[in-house]
């Protein structure tokens, strides 16, 4: 799986999100979420595992089922990414949790405003994740 954000331009990509209803997501899915270190800001990652699915976590040799009610999230980096390896499963509802997924998925990711501005207008195709 290639990552979702290519990393060449330091730090200044752009995502585009659209709204969409919690029960709707899918394994392999890019989601939003408010981040666990600071809640002011969103972190976006991959969906790994869904409620009652199995994974595997290398760094700490373990196997662990994921609850009911979350999911687990990591990133497309997975040797230098801070995600459900580290913080582990995130919940999946709504709610005044620090964890929570956003109800957005990413449905473009640009490596400038001017290109985010040519799809909104129609001059430019996004490519799916």
């Amino acid at each position: 799986m290639r990552p979702t954000f290519d990393g060449t331009t330091g730090g200044r990509e752009y995502a585009v999100v659209k709204r969409s209803p919690l029960y709707d997501y899918s394994r392999g899915e890019v989601v939003v979420f408010v981040s666990p270190a600071d809640h002011r800001s969103r972190t976006i990652k991959r969906l790994i595992g869904l409620p009652g699915d199995w994974v595997s976590v290398p760094d700490k040799e373990e196997i662990r089922q994921i609850p009911e009610g979350h999911c687990w999230v990591e990133g497309d980096n997975g040797t230098a990414s801070w995600d459900s390896r580290s913080y582990g499963p995130v919940r999946n509802t709504l709610s005044s949790s620090p964890l929570e997924i956003s109800s957005a998925r990413i449905i473009l990711v640009a490596g400038s405003i001017s290109s985010v501005h040519d799809f909104i207008k129609g001059d430019a195709k996004a490519v799916p994740l």
